[in-house]
């Protein structure tokens, strides 16, 4: 043989490889496979695998090509591994002496090579099936009916990756009527990342189950995870959903943060925070409080929806924008999110989604709490709209409302608590002989206002707006109480 022929076989068995190590997916394969042998080995090539019927033809170039068929040559050798029959590759000719001893040797070594291909693609994707109904299985089959409330998750597996994740989320109901809801991820693949996820929710669960804060559940885990010596990151979060008050509470383990989803589809990320599980002695983890008004959403997630393109910042920017379309088309679930994400990206990592929403509902009586940060304005005021529309306020009324209690939720959040850990803020309505009082109340003592030119007319413009106004301050916290007639506006309020 020519060292011009031996360099082109070599050349031919070289794409032959790649060709079979580019997918383990052989159906992709070896199509690729029979295009590239013909016409350097034969007129024709037929690749067929044997299943419970026999062998049926799985790929053949030209594709209509059929070596029973005007062909004087023909050359068949089996495809084995591990001394199983798999299938066959047959080759063609038209001319009666195509074939010689070099070629014969040829289509064996091609036929073990393509065998090989064949087994590996079937092991794997046994263990990718394998794989993920052990991850199914670690987590929950169903999650908790929850009155007024509903709550759906989807879990999308890695595409290229065999092993098993360390994604999860779960909930389940309390006895004292909340649910519990946890989301995580453990960093890796594999069955350690599977055993370190199945001992960190089981730790979480546990730990719900004894009434702890939020954040203190988390130092649980941690406890759980520094004893082992748990060398993977761990990011989690953990909350529990009070029905009759549609109050979130919830603390946050390095996880990226949830987003607030307001009844009218605008989308914000929620606050969040906190060291991973194992990584320092404690979490130093925020409990965060916040209602959700009737129609609004939580979204959690893994960063397997954000860090698809490895450009975290525009991934976090089209996870709102994908939430904030679909709750605009009436169509957020966790499986469409997961769509819609993936729909022209490839998920390289496990991707984990879990959806709380709060009925529609009629509610003239409003209890809402909420840590005092800057965020909770807007959702404050929303809850305030939907309270006037269900009143039947008119539009000057209504805007009286939302801009009076806007007024003092903002002395609130800014004024009521001097230090970096946000406090507590209440807002209470009563509905009663033709009147509608309002109380905003927090636990810390009010800064003093500082007089600027563009601040400090919050006080003036409630007592405008409402039709009576009361603030108590006292060591125990501020109360601000407003009034308004389920009527006119008063005199000499200002115009809209």
């Amino acid at each position: 043989m020519g060292k011009h022929l031996v360099t082109e076989l070599l050349d031919l068995l070289i794409k032959v490889n790649q060709a079979l190590a580019s997918s383990y997916d052989y159906r992709l394969t070896l199509p690729e496979v029979a295009r590239l042998v013909v016409p350097a080995v034969a007129d024709t090539c037929v690749i067929a695998l044997h299943d419970a019927t026999g062998e049926r033809v799985v790929a053949a170039y030209p594709p209509d090509g059929d070596p029973a068929s005007g062909y004087l040559s023909v050359v068949s050798a089996p495809l084995r591994a591990r001394k199983a029959h798999l299938g066959s590759v047959t080759f063609a000719a038209r001319d009666a002496e195509r074939f010689d001893a070099g070629d014969r040797r040829l289509i064996e070594l091609l036929g073990l090579r393509i065998g090989a291909a064949v087994d590996f693609a079937a092991v794997y994707e046994r263990e990718h099936r394998v794989a993920d109904r052990l991850q199914r299985s670690l987590l929950p089959k169903e999650l908790p009916s929850i009155s007024g409330a509903g709550l759906g998750a989807a879990y999308l597996p890695a595409t290229d990756e065999a092993d098993i994740g360390g994604d999860w989320y779960d909930a389940f109901p309390l006895p004292d009527g909340r649910v519990a809801i946890s989301i995580g991820d453990v960093a890796g693949h594999g069955l350690e990342a599977a055993a370190v996820m199945g001992e960190v929710r089981h730790a979480l669960r546990a730990a719900a189950v004894g009434g702890h804060l939020p954040s203190t559940v988390l130092e649980h885990a941690n406890s759980a995870v520094k004893l082992n010596e748990v060398t993977e990151m761990v990011t989690a979060l953990f909350g529990y959903y009070d029905p009759v008050r549609g109050l979130l509470h919830y603390a946050v383990a390095g996880h990226p943060p949830p987003v607030f989803v307001h009844p009218d589809g605008a989308a914000a990320f929620m606050p969040h925070g906190g060291m991973p599980l194992g990584a320092s002695p404690s979490v130093e983890a925020q409990d965060w409080l916040f209602t959700l008004p009737a129609g609004s959403r939580v979204v959690f997630y893994t960063d397997g929806m954000t860090e698809y393109d490895r450009d975290i910042e525009l991934g976090e920017r089209r996870l709102l924008e994908t939430i904030s379309q679909l709750s605009h088309d009436g169509g957020l679930t966790a499986e469409s999110l997961q769509q819609h994400i993936f729909a022209s990206s490839t998920n390289e990592d496990d991707a984990a989604a879990l959806v709380l929403s709060r009925s529609e509902g009629r509610v003239r009586q409003l209890e809402l709490v909420y840590s005092a940060i800057p965020m909770v304005g807007s959702i404050i005021r929303a809850a305030m709209r939907q309270l006037a529309a269900q009143l039947a306020l008119d539009e000057d009324r209504t805007f009286d409302l939302t801009v009076a209690v806007g007024e003092a939720v903002a002395n609130a959040v800014e004024h009521a608590y001097a230090s970096k850990s946000p406090g507590t803020l209440r807002v209470s309505t009563d509905v009663s002989d033709g009147r509608l009082a309002i109380e905003v109340a927090d636990d810390g003592r009010w800064r003093p206002i500082r007089q600027q030119t563009d601040r400090g007319r919050g006080i003036p413009l409630m007592q405008s707006l409402a039709d009576g106004l009361q603030i108590n301050f006292a060591q125990s916290g501020t109360r601000v109480k407003l009034l308004l007639q389920l009527g006119a506006a008063p005199e000499g309020a200002p115009s809209k």
